[in-house]
């Protein structure tokens, strides 16, 4: 099951559920079960949403 997403419209990554930005994720938004399969996916230009990874 997949656990994060990037928002592509403002290259955040967002976890699955963890705020308010990401209880619906739309359909065209990648999906991925690992971080590490998402910052393969971007290349390292995108940002961690601050409300879904404070407790980091």
């Amino acid at each position: 099951m997949d656990k994060y997403f990037i928002n592509t419209n403002r290259n955040t990554l967002h976890k699955i559920g963890g705020c308010c930005h990401s209880k619906v994720v739309p359909k065209e938004m990648p999906k991925f079960k690992t971080e590490d399969e998402a910052i393969a996916y971007a290349q390292r230009y995108m940002q961690y949403c601050k409300l879904c990874f404070k407790n980091r």
